[in-house]
């Protein structure tokens, strides 16, 4: 398959973090804002972009084209400062997974404490601080590892007012501004926390907090994509939740098109764009060759079993 031959047929769920070049931002989690709109170009030339709702809907027929469905997680400022004019300007929607405490600039997340720390702080103070981070692990799989609301608070407390005051996060009164005809609201968390650390009672409030917050939003739809998305960042607990607070249906942040339903749970999967990854088509067809991996392994295995 050569990159300008149509994709194939199937509803490709596409995600960005912040749209900006605000070095404070991860470059894992940031892309340019001429990178956007060259790949929303590329988006819209290839794909038929539709609602995140629709994209649901059409997981349940045999569709025909190439649909994509436009994702931004967290509430980056710059998703919404320099995001939204190109998607206005294409007139294409997108959902937004958002949480409650960036958008009502009471924190900062563990990842952008992180990256401030390094940029910012010598090996002597961050072991000062943080005197059992050993460093054979690096200091962001350190702080992951140990993820809870009360490394969050000492985070915040440590560097959260410095960083606020950079204005990585859209306030509510920007977010209440957006276009509610295309762009929509979903759940992602109050403070964007590691799941599994976190026991039951604690992931339901992580949850259900911010789902009150955000429901005052006129354009809120009742999904949650978890934090981190991958397959060990949620667990049985999670799962509990998605009935209530994502109409069954689970959305990772890892994979390709490789959507599948078990029972009553619909598991979605999406591709995060950001200036770390290759060029949209080489990163789309990398997917895709993995899904078709996948499914021909699949075949065999079920063929084997046959036998």
């Amino acid at each position: 398959m050569t990159f300008n031959k149509k994709w194939p047929c199937g509803v490709y769920f596409f995600y960005y973090h912040d749209i900006s070049i605000l070095d404070v931002v991860p470059s894992h989690i940031r892309t340019s804002p001429s990178r956007f709109e060259e790949e929303i170009h590329y988006i819209k030339n290839h794909f038929n972009v539709t609602s995140f709702e629709k994209g649901i809907r059409l997981l349940s027929e045999k569709v025909k084209e190439a649909y994509a469905v436009i994702c931004f997680d967290d509430g980056f400022s710059g998703a919404f400062q320099n995001g939204i004019p190109v998607l206005e300007k294409n007139q294409l929607p997108a959902i937004f997974f958002l949480n409650g405490a960036f958008v009502r600039q009471e924190a900062v997340a563990e990842a952008i404490h992180v990256e401030h720390i390094n940029k910012s702080w010598g090996p002597e103070k961050i072991n000062e601080v943080f005197p059992d981070f050993d460093g054979r692990a690096s200091f962001r799989k350190y702080i992951k590892k140990g993820s809870s609301l009360s490394q969050f608070e000492k985070l915040n407390q440590l560097s959260g007012e410095e960083l606020l005051a950079k204005n990585i996060y859209a306030n509510h009164e920007t977010i209440s501004q957006s276009n509610n005809d295309l762009f929509s609201i979903g759940n992602h968390t109050t403070n964007h926390l590691w799941l599994p650390n976190l026991n039951l009672e604690d992931q339901r409030t992580e949850v259900s907090e911010n789902f009150e917050y955000l429901k005052q939003f006129p354009n809120y739809i009742n999904y949650l994509a978890f934090p981190f998305g991958s397959v060990d960042s949620f667990n049985d607990d999670t799962l509990t939740l998605v009935p209530e607070f994502s109409k069954n249906v689970l959305i990772k942040a890892t994979g390709g098109i490789n959507h599948r339903r078990e029972g009553n749970l619909l598991s979605i999967e999406r591709m995060g764009l950001s200036d770390d990854k290759p060029p949209i088509h080489q990163f789309i067809w990398e997917r895709v060759k993995e899904t078709k991996l996948h499914k021909l392994a699949k075949r065999v295995k079920n063929k084997l079993a046959s036998l």
